[in-house]
């Protein structure tokens, strides 16, 4: 519990500063955290026999986020050309590594690699885009505060209260009564965030 105190005392503010000044400082900061993300599904994946290689999903990563918003800002181009591209791009790829006549466990790595890529980094390069947009600040500070809001009401509920596992094989510290926790606290804090940002 100290550990996360600390850790929440210093980066909460960082956080708040970096959504503030947003452009290509929080798309940069995004951007680092997509390849974090696709570092650690690596290591999942690693953890189950694949051989995925954390590094080039890290930059894939981070490169769909920083594509995604150079392209939007750059050029008149329909919102969701970039990620469009990347899909096809990615549905491409998965079609050359089916009918790939390399082995299954090097396939199967290849695609870890651009699934830990495309997960983290496809779905945080919207993140830019919604800071960007009409009242962009308010609708991040909502989304973190459901997404805090969630996980902390799972956290001290499941620790607590805890009796049922919800997925013990994936995580085995969840539980049912941690996540129906989670879900309304998200609720309520959704409702008080809209209400106060005026959203």
């Amino acid at each position: 519990m100290i550990g996360r105190l600390v850790t929440a005392a210093v980066g909460i503010p960082a956080l708040a500063l970096v959504v503030w000044v947003g452009g290509p400082v929080f798309t940069v900061a995004v951007a680092a955290a997509a390849a974090i993300g696709a570092f650690e599904v690596c290591g999942m994946g690693r953890a189950r026999g694949f051989a995925p290689s954390r590094v080039i999903a890290a930059i894939l990563a981070a490169l769909l986020v920083l594509s995604h918003y150079v392209i939007d800002s750059r050029w008149p181009v329909p919102e969701y050309a970039p990620l469009l591209a990347v899909s096809v791009g990615i549905a491409a790829l998965a079609s050359i590594l089916i009918f790939s006549r390399t082995g299954g466990l090097r396939t199967r790595g290849v695609g870890v690699t651009l699934g830990a890529a495309a997960y983290p980094g496809a779905l945080l390069a919207h993140a830019p885009l919604l800071r960007g947009s009409e009242q962009g600040l308010d609708w991040i500070v909502l989304l973190l505060a459901v997404t805090f809001a969630t996980d902390t009401a799972a956290y001290f509920v499941g620790r607590t209260a805890g009796r049922r596992p919800l997925a013990p094989a994936i995580s085995p510290n969840k539980t049912w009564e941690g996540a129906m926790a989670g879900f309304v606290a998200a609720a309520l804090a959704a409702f008080v965030a809209a209400r106060a940002l005026g959203i």
